[in-house]
């Protein structure tokens, strides 16, 4: 089974995918491959600023295609990949904060920033990668290149089991520190191995800092 980049193309709707689809996945309305390495669709009703999932590796084409609520964008160094037109039309995005020290490769892309304005748009970059980003193909068009960037920070995160019945499970968490960029949402993720992550079951409850309670 294969969805192909552009398929939920201006889908307004926020994506949920059954937690037992054998090939993908959703996280906060967002369309992702099973793993969550490839994100494929982004709601054009989203807004604000969103920070790509660290394990996500490839930006498919035309993922955020007419997203014009996007203002802000963060990229992870564990990304290596971005499609033709994944930004198109994000008309009013403002920032994009790019971690990687060597700029993604986006010579096989095409027009992956189309209609971006990037005359107002600023580009953020780790220190030292200026010039790298300056001559780096469609990244060079970024008129204001800011190398500003350090090495991105864990959130701050406590978790506690303060309820255990033959039905149900209480999570009481609290994040003291957002980390940098931000971490997008609160919540658990759980599983039936070791070491789940946030393409098995998780929770979504609530942004930035603060307490919260998951039930599993």
């Amino acid at each position: 089974i294969l969805i192909s980049g552009g398929a939920f193309g201006s889908c307004s709707a926020l994506i949920t995918v059954d937690p037992a689809n054998l090939y993908y996945s959703s996280l906060n309305g967002v369309l992702y491959n099973k793993k969550q390495t490839l994100l494929i669709q982004y709601p054009t009703s989203k807004t604000g600023s969103f920070t790509i999932p660290s394990t996500v590796t490839s930006i498919g084409e035309y993922s955020f295609e007419a997203c014009t609520g996007l203002t802000s964008i963060s990229i992870f160094s564990s990304l290596t990949s971005i499609g033709p037109y994944a930004f198109a039309g994000c008309k009013n995005l403002n920032s994009i904060y790019s971690f990687p020290a060597t700029p993604i490769d986006l010579t096989s892309s095409t027009k992956v920033f189309s209609s971006v304005n990037t005359a107002s748009c600023i580009l953020y970059v780790p220190t030292n990668s200026s010039s790298l980003y300056k001559s780096a193909n469609q990244w060079k068009d970024f008129i204001n290149i800011s190398p500003t960037l350090t090495t991105p920070t864990l959130p701050t995160v406590t978790t506690a089991v303060n309820y255990l019945s033959s039905s149900f499970v209480r999570i009481d968490g609290n994040v003291t520190n957002t980390g940098s960029p931000a971490l997008e949402t609160r919540g658990i993720c759980w599983g039936t191995t070791a070491n789940p992550t946030i393409a098995n079951n998780n929770t979504s409850e609530g942004i930035g800092s603060g307490i919260f309670t998951s039930i599993i």
